[in-house]
């Protein structure tokens, strides 16, 4: 069953699992959840305006400029979204130090290559033994120690700061697989499972025009989410089971009715 939806404003940014368009068709989602397109003189720049959870973006870096044609106009790849690596994960506990980014071949595999010797006197962060004195997160159990007050920038996030998952004398160790994780996100958003990025929380959708998150249409009943995380209205649903009462009676919806375009 489907409900007549509300109409979006026309964007640059093309959700995952709408028709592709030209950055998707070149370069590939890699990963992406939303492309961004910019003009950039004589072509067209695209960048990841939202990642999934796990991912970060991934910028000049990587596959710098690779470039494409889609309908005579030359597009360039300028960030996509790259697998989360942290050192504190590397399966060999003596290269648990410094930081790591995902393989070159793919981006969706951690590269530990990079990972140097686990700190000396730095020991991973705790609430009783060695606690850390500024702002923290915890991962999967695991706590992170902001980094000398400093801060970064996420998509989605009200604030995120660098952080390490080892503490020496209650300050975050910089040499040990040092990350940049959300604190905070902004309204109706919430942290993914590793902080990496910001998602929209259940019942609402990412708005691609404004990059905020914005609830789902309110009929009678309300439309929800399956889960956190929806990047496009069409995710929106009245769910089965619901109850309709008009003039005429009262109605049952037996299906999942959906908004489409």
């Amino acid at each position: 069953m489907k409900i007549k939806h509300f109409i979006i404003a026309a964007s640059t940014i093309m959700p995952m699992g709408a028709m592709a368009g030209p950055c998707d068709e070149i370069f590939g989602s890699h990963n992406c959840l939303a492309w961004a397109e910019e003009s950039i003189i004589n072509l067209q720049e695209c960048s990841c305006g939202h990642c999934p959870s796990g991912t970060v973006p991934r910028g000049s870096g990587f596959e710098t400029h690779k470039t494409g044609t889609y309908n005579n106009v030359r597009y360039t790849l300028h960030s996509g979204c790259a697998v989360e690596c942290s050192c504190a994960n590397n399966p060999n506990p003596e290269r648990r130090g410094g930081t790591c980014e995902a393989q070159e071949t793919n981006m969706t595999a951690p590269d530990y290559s990079t990972c140097t010797a686990t700190p000396t006197g730095a020991k991973l962060c705790n609430t009783t033994t060695n606690k850390c004195n500024d702002t923290s997160v915890t991962i999967a159990g695991q706590i992170y120690c902001k980094l000398n007050g400093q801060t970064c920038s996420l998509p989605f996030a009200a604030s995120a700061m660098l952080a390490s998952p080892y503490c020496s004398n209650g300050a975050a160790a910089p040499q040990g697989g040092v990350s940049c994780l959300v604190v905070e996100c902004k309204q109706n958003a919430i942290p993914g499972a590793s902080r990496s990025n910001c998602m929209c929380n259940t019942g609402y959708y990412m708005n691609t025009s404004s990059f905020t998150c914005e609830k789902c249409p309110n009929p009678m009943p309300p439309a929800t989410t399956s889960t956190p995380g929806a990047t496009d209205i069409t995710q929106c649903y009245i769910p089965a089971g619901a109850t309709l009462t008009e003039t005429a009676g009262t109605y049952k919806y037996i299906e999942n009715c959906s908004y489409t375009e």
